[in-house]
């Protein structure tokens, strides 16, 4: 048990909390928000609302924990004493799932099911081949033809996502591997790799173009769709999907990113400015949006877990017909701009055009107008109410395009 609390900044108007885990690297969250990476001893570790539980190993000195089911059970890889590693599965106690004849393994993705997933030597170390570990039998998914393949993802239906070479290195592709077949996903010029996959079906990992650069993708309806990659880098790669489609990972040398209809964002542009972190890789995202990985801080390796913050929509002043009402919305990203909405019915309607995941609480929305938050995090909107919406209740709720936040939604009656 390594002891010490977590240490969480935020700054006003500013997208995310940063809470600093206390671990080397952060790979995995869970809808509860527990996290699995690395100890600062660099073995498996299990982190739960600021305490950092070590797994262990199986007698050697490192590993590390890759992925969390809502249950809390990890899988991960961990040292042997003779220095080899082998995947392991982690529900209270640490369990040896072996090898397929080979000398090493690792668990790279396990459901809420537990059936765990993950790349293993066959005997002889002739080929390294996806895995799926189920009913204390580890099975061998087989390949496209080539020596090397493994299996990344899996989501709660058993379907499992990865990579595998035909006959060399430059023939990778994703697959996605279901009914007992392994489905080619394409690619959008080059080499592909499918990283994971949520309830949905969507896919999401990297692929080279055809100039033999790597570009972040979303497979969906049987399709590759390229996710762009950041204003100056030249690569970009997605390592994670939640369930409400929203894609985490990072662009160039390292800079952490989330992916909208929109383009990517660096996420760095919504933590608070001069506060020692750099986020370099997006690793893994729950269904609440929080998102954890690993950064520099203060010039060393450390995990982070970054939480969103809701930004607030407070009720018209004076809030009366036929005159000009302020609005106000607080926790906005400072310089960014800020859309007012309304609707005479409450409701769901979804803006994945805009936004992966967010749906606003009305029906039928229209944008009262827009507006640029200021230093502090404060976006104010002035607009003219006539004096037909006396009696009447209007719904109100605004919309942070650039980092997809919502406000609360506002039912108010002239």
């Amino acid at each position: 048990m390594l002891g010490g609390a977590a240490v969480s900044t935020a700054a006003l108007g500013q997208a995310y909390t940063v809470t600093d885990l206390n671990m080397t690297n952060a790979y995995g969250i869970n809808n509860n928000g527990q996290v699995c990476g690395s100890t600062l001893n660099y073995r498996p570790g299990r982190w739960t609302n600021g305490i950092v539980l070590d797994l262990g190993t199986f007698g050697g000195s490192e590993g590390y924990a890759d992925k969390i089911n809502d249950s809390g059970h990890v899988c991960g890889a961990a040292d042997l004493s003779n220095g080899n590693r082998v995947a392991f599965f982690y529900d209270g106690s640490l369990h040896n799932l072996g090898t397929l004849g080979g000398t090493e393994s690792d668990g790279r993705a396990l459901n809420n099911s537990g059936i765990i997933v993950g790349g293993a030597w066959t005997g002889g170390n002739a080929l390294f081949r996806p895995f799926r570990y189920q009913n204390s039998q580890m099975v061998d998914l087989g390949s496209f033809g080539g020596t090397y393949s493994a299996a990344e993802g899996i989501n709660d239906f058993g379907v499992i996502v990865g990579w595998s070479d035909y006959n060399n290195v430059s023939s990778r592709r994703a697959f996605r591997y279901e009914n007992n077949q392994m489905v080619d996903l394409g690619t959008l010029g080059g080499i592909s790799v499918a990283n994971d996959i949520n309830n949905g079906g969507r896919i999401t990992g990297y692929s080279e173009n055809a100039q033999g650069r790597a570009r972040a993708f979303v497979y969906t309806n049987n399709q590759m769709y390229n996710l762009g990659v950041l204003p100056g880098e030249n690569t970009s790669y997605a390592d994670a999907i939640n369930n409400k489609n929203q894609i985490v990972g990072r662009s160039g040398g390292d800079v952490a990113t989330i992916y909208q209809p929109t383009g990517p964002k660096n996420l760095n542009d919504f933590i608070a400015p001069n506060s020692g972190w750099n986020l370099r890789r997006a690793q893994d995202i729950n269904d609440s949006g929080q998102i954890v990985g690993l950064a520099y801080k203060n010039g060393q390796n450390r995990a982070f877990l970054l939480t969103p913050i809701q930004l607030q929509l407070a009720n018209p002043v004076p809030g009366l017909p036929g005159q000009n009402n302020t609005f106000t919305i607080s926790a906005c990203t400072p310089g960014r701009r800020v859309y007012l909405t309304y609707s005479l019915q409450a409701g769901s309607t979804n803006i994945e055009t805009y936004c992966y995941g967010v749906s606003l609480d009305l029906r039928q929305p229209v944008v009262a107008g827009s507006a640029v938050a200021n230093g502090n995090g404060v976006a104010m909107f002035v607009g003219f109410t006539p004096n037909a919406a006396a009696g009447r209740t209007v719904r109100y709720q605004a919309l942070e395009l650039d980092s997809c936040r919502k406000t609360n939604r506002v039912d108010w009656t002239y």
